[in-house]
Order: C-alpha cells, then sequence, then structure tokens
C-alpha cells in the first residue's frame, strides 16, 4: 500500500515525462510481487513465511533494481520487466495449488467453512494476475494513464484482501496440532493390519458412543480436534478411520449427521427450515440448503412439502 502511495505522490513526475525516474519507481513498485507472494502463500499455508524465504523472494527485485539504477542500461530493465512477469505467473501457479491443498485440509479438519475457507483468494489472484500484466506493460511504455490504473486498482485490490483477512479465522492451532501428532505418530512403532482392523473397530464403536450418542455433531463450528478429544483418540487416528474406514472426511461426515437430523425434525415439529438448520449446527442456511440437495437431490422446503403430501395420503388410506 505504502509503494502505491509513494506513486500518486511522484505521479506529476510522471506527467513531466522523465524516463529515467519513472523506471526508477517502476523498480521499486515491482517488489510488490514478492510482497503479494509472501502473502497469498502463509494465508495458503499458515506457518511457511521465514526469513530466509523472505530475503529469496526479495533478491532477485532488489539486485535487478539496484543494477539498473546504477548501469540505467535498458537491458537490464527490460529483464527485470520479463522476470517480474514470469516470477508472478509461477507464482499464480503454485498459489493454486495451496489453495486447492488447503481447502483439503479444511474439509478434513473443519465442520464449516465460513471464514476459514480461502475462495474468495481465487479472485483476488486472478485480479493480481491481471494487474501484473497491465503493470508491465506500463512499466514498458512509461505511460501515466496507465500506472494510474494499476495504482488505482491495486490499491483496491489490497483493501479487499484486508476486508476478508479480517474477516478470516486463523487456523494455525489445528495446524499446528496435526502436525505434531502426525510427527508423532512417525516415531512410533508401526502397526501391523490386524492391529489396525481391532483399533479402528472399537473407535468406531466409541465414535457412536462418545460423538453420535450424545449428538456433539450438532454444535456449531465443530473440529476434527473436537471429536478426536470427545472420542479420546488423535486427530490422525480419527482422520484415517474417516477416510478407510468410513471413506468420507470430516466435512461430509458430520454435515451428514446434521441432515439426517434435520430430516427427522422436519417431519416431527413445525419449525422453519431455516430454524432448524440453526439447530443442527449449520452457520448459514444457504450451506444447509445446498448440503441438503446434494444428499436428497431437492431441496429442504420440497422435501418437506412432499413429505407432508405422503404422510396426507397415507392417513385418508387409514380412514378407508
Amino acid at each position: 500500500m505504502l509503494l502505491h502511495i509513494n506513486s500518486v505522490i511522484f505521479i506529476h513526475e510522471f506527467l513531466d515525462n522523465d524516463s529515467y525516474l519513472n523506471r526508477i519507481i517502476n523498480t521499486i513498485d515491482m517488489t510488490a510481487a514478492p510482497t503479494c507472494c509472501l502473502l497469498l502463500m502463509e494465508l495458503c499455508s499458515p506457518g511457511w513465511l521465514k526469513w530466509k524465504t523472505m530475503i529469496l523472494n526479495f533478491l532477485p527485485f532488489i539486485l535487478l533494481g539496484g543494477t539498473y539504477i546504477y548501469s540505467e542500461s535498458d537491458t537490464i530493465y527490460q529483464i527485470l520487466i520479463a522476470f517480474f512477469v514470469a516470477y508472478g505467473i509461477g507464482v499464480s501457479v503454485v498459489t493454486l495449488y495451496y489453495i486447492s491443498r488447503y481447502n483439503k485440509f479444511l474439509l478434513e479438519h473443519y465442520s464449516y467453512k465460513e471464514n476459514v475457507n480461502l475462495h474468495w483468494l481465487n479472485f483476488v489472484l486472478f485480479t493480481f494476475f491481471v494487474l501484473m500484466i497491465v503493470y508491465a506493460v506500463c512499466a514498458s511504455y512509461d505511460t501515466a494513464l496507465g500506472d494510474l490504473c494499476y495504482v488505482t486498482g491495486s490499491i483496491i485490490a489490497w483493501a479487499l484482501i484486508g476486508f476478508f483477512i479480517e474477516k478470516q479465522e486463523s487456523v494455525l492451532f489445528e495446524l499446528k496440532a496435526t502436525k505434531d501428532e502426525k510427527e508423532f505418530e512417525r516415531n512410533k512403532e508401526q502397526v501391523n493390519d490386524d492391529s489396525d482392523s481391532t483399533f479402528f473397530l472399537n473407535l468406531d464403536l466409541l465414535v457412536k458412543e462418545r460423538f453420535i450418542a450424545p449428538r456433539l455433531y450438532l454444535k456449531p463450528q465443530l473440529k476434527l480436534g473436537d471429536m478426536a478429544e470427545a472420542v479420546g483418540t488423535n486427530r490422525t487416528y480419527l482422520s484415517r478411520y474417516l477416510n478407510e474406514v468410513l471413506h468420507t472426511n470430516f466435512y461430509d461426515y458430520v454435515n451428514g449427521l446434521r441432515i439426517k437430523e434435520a430430516v427427522e425434525m422436519m417431519s416431527q415439529s413445525e419449525y422453519s427450515i431455516q430454524t432448524i438448520a440453526s439447530i443442527v449446527g449449520f452457520n448459514s442456511y444457504s450451506t444447509f440448503r445446498r448440503t441438503f440437495i446434494a444428499t436428497y437431490g431437492k431441496s429442504p422446503q420440497e422435501y418437506r412439502n412432499d413429505r407432508m403430501i405422503t404422510d396426507y395420503n397415507c392417513k385418508d388410506k387409514m380412514k378407508l
């Protein structure tokens, strides 16, 4: 943000068409690329950011920019622009992979997506990719209008990032606890298949007794760690149980139980569907409706209407 304010302050210099000064400011502005990269990667992979990583990302821009400022070589400046574009494309590809991996982690550890998923980051990533191309063109042709468009777009994009980050829930604790448990299990002796089968059979009974029976799945914002604590095991074993025995993930498993609970309430109570969605643990009606349609192939209201018609016909038959 400070870099863009810097560009706005010196905009009169752009209008004076001082090519060398314009390019110096451009070399400074290009360090926004590693700044954006570090932010995106830390969001997708919490704990990724280290001092060594920061230095390695900024160093090429500092070296190329410094070399141009010292030499005023047009060739060095064009190399810097080419590297800027290549770096941006590489970061975009890697970020898409890490977003996918992050979302998979959420499905395995969270029963909700609100304020923890990074779907909004796809739009931000696309915006920055477009801005990067615009800026590369502007930097090559030294156009004041293009620079203004880039600066304005960047300020808006950074404002959106700040807005979403403010709402974002940290996953660091769940992520660290999971890594610690996996490391602990790696250091233990490997168990054989028979031991695994016996363990998972016992775990299945514990899940039914300590998690399903007391209906703990109704708790909003439920995490895998909460379920593991209630059952008396760790996240690693519980995740393996869900994946290998039930062939599902934590998100689908918990919300599947919630949907079944909602169906029972829809037939046995007169609560509104929105109220039922809240009671069974969904943080938003849209998520409940989407999950319900995926399970039953129809909306909750359509399901309730069909159920009412079926019950009414059964009663008529009983009277006859």
